[in-house]
């Protein structure tokens, strides 16, 4: 193989990787799901099990939200295809307001005059 060829193949393997085409790695998600009609999986735990029959992802239930929906982690690491993919899934459920992955949110506000804290 070509010194070119293997330059070549390499900044196309860095590129695919740094649009996300390829797998990242893959690690267990916390997802937000918001059931429809405020159904809890605490009082109805056949809930989640339908969840895992339809998507045939295992969940496990970690707690409520403050805002009435409910934090599950999958059992099995995901990739980012696989994640999106479970999303979508998720998100075609008529039983679901929503599913996202629950991700920090930081907020970059500006400091006040004469703070030097960043």
């Amino acid at each position: 193989m070509s010194i070119v060829r293997l330059f070549c193949g390499t900044l196309l393997l860095l590129s695919l990787l740094g649009t996300g085409l390829l797998a990242s790695t893959a690690q267990q998600v916390t997802l937000i799901i918001k059931w429809s009609d405020n159904l809890d999986p605490r009082q109805d735990a056949s809930l989640v099990q339908q969840l895992e029959e339809i998507t045939e992802t295992r969940l496990r239930y970690v707690r409520p939200t403050s805002g009435g929906a409910h934090l599950l982690r999958t059992q099995e690491a995901l990739n980012s295809l696989q994640l999106r993919q479970l999303l979508s899934e998720l998100n075609s459920l008529p039983q679901l307001d929503y599913a996202e992955e629950d991700a920090p949110v930081r907020l970059n506000l500006p400091s006040p005059a004469g703070d030097p804290s960043p």
